[in-house]
């Protein structure tokens, strides 16, 4: 991607107890999902077994690369014995992750902190 073309998403990845965190905000996109791949990726391998919250409470549009992401770090996720919540889906993302049955695929819980309550148990 050109430098003058900023991503349209951002992240910031954090841990709470064994959980790890990833907060995005913005539109998760063609553009920035390799970024958020990337960082993932890294992050997962780290720990063991990954758990891992991403959080879209302010993500405003999540297109067909932002549901492949989901998709591959489900999948990563999975093969290393971890457990992968989403959370904070709200208005077109909840409408897309639902139409697509991303819903029935993924754990998905309203906030952030009861995904977090869930997971440190």
């Amino acid at each position: 991607m050109p430098l003058d073309q900023p991503y349209t998403v951002s992240l910031s990845l954090g841990l709470q107890g064994k959980c790890l965190i990833a907060r995005l905000s913005g539109e998760l996109d063609f553009n920035g999902t390799p970024m958020v791949r990337d960082r993932i990726a890294r992050a997962i391998e780290a720990a063991d077994p990954p758990l891992l919250i991403i959080d879209m409470a302010d993500v405003t549009l999540c297109d067909s690369a932002g549901l492949s992401l989901f998709v591959s770090v489900h999948r990563s996720i999975k093969v290393l014995g971890g457990r992968l919540m989403v959370s904070g889906l709200q208005g077109r993302c909840l409408d897309v992750f639902t139409i697509t049955g991303m819903t029935k695929l993924l754990d998905v819980r309203p906030t952030a902190e009861m995904a977090i309550d869930e997971l440190n148990l």
